[in-house]
């Protein structure tokens, strides 16, 4: 049985979890009785790793203060790995598979359970753009995205309520552990427990061939 609900964010220094670095983490947590609490922390650099300026202006952050207010990449593990079992919580993320893969990559963190509200709102939604600004906007009304990391779990935890309360909670137990391949988006990450729903081939039926 699922605790809590964990949904998360990270930003980075870039897309690829293997090579790329996590800058900031944060988290919501959410127990059965609906009472949440939240945790964001930055995160220093390694040495030699340098933060590429379209970071900066995208996030605003800085080397400088990422090094000053940032914490170790341990002390931010050992501060979040009591906030939740891993092992029977959900954890919760738009663009699941890239979240997932800092979190596996940095933290050796790798969930039981997961739902992507990227892809709920992909399946849901084909012909509508599934960013997390454009869905935030399709249930609530257009909202600047801070591209920081509780302000994006703020806006994914909202999501999720919406797409709960749009979809009910029997049709959203589909959605566990399932991501999209999406012929604009590779997968950065794929977790073992996963199931892809391929969306990158077309397929035709044969003509019969008629007598």
């Amino acid at each position: 049985m699922m605790a809590k609900i964990i949904v998360f964010d990270f930003e980075t220094t870039g897309l690829n979890p293997q090579n790329d670095y996590p800058i900031e983490l944060a988290l919501l947590v959410s127990n059965l009785d609906g009472e949440l609490s939240t945790y964001s922390s930055k995160i220093k650099l390694p040495r030699g790793v340098s933060l590429p300026p379209f970071i900066t202006e995208l996030t605003g952050l800085t080397e400088e203060e990422l090094q000053q207010t940032g914490k170790d990449l341990e002390e931010v593990k050992q501060d979040i790995l009591p906030m939740f079992d891993v092992e029977n919580d959900l954890f919760v993320a738009h663009s699941a598979n890239f979240d997932l893969g800092f979190h596996y990559y940095h933290f050796g963190i790798a969930p039981s359970y997961f739902v992507c509200t990227r892809t709920i709102e992909f399946l849901t939604n084909p012909h509508e753009g599934c960013s997390l600004k454009n869905t935030y906007a399709r249930y609530y009304g257009e909202k600047e995205q801070t591209h920081r990391a509780l302000d994006d779990v703020m806006m994914t935890y909202e999501v999720l309520r919406a797409q709960v309360q749009h979809h009910g909670n029997d049709a959203m137990m589909f959605f566990i552990n399932k991501i999209v391949q999406t012929p604009e988006r590779n997968l950065v990450f794929v977790p073992e427990n996963a199931t892809v729903l391929d969306f990158t081939k077309k397929f035709a039926l044969k003509e019969e061939k008629q007598g």
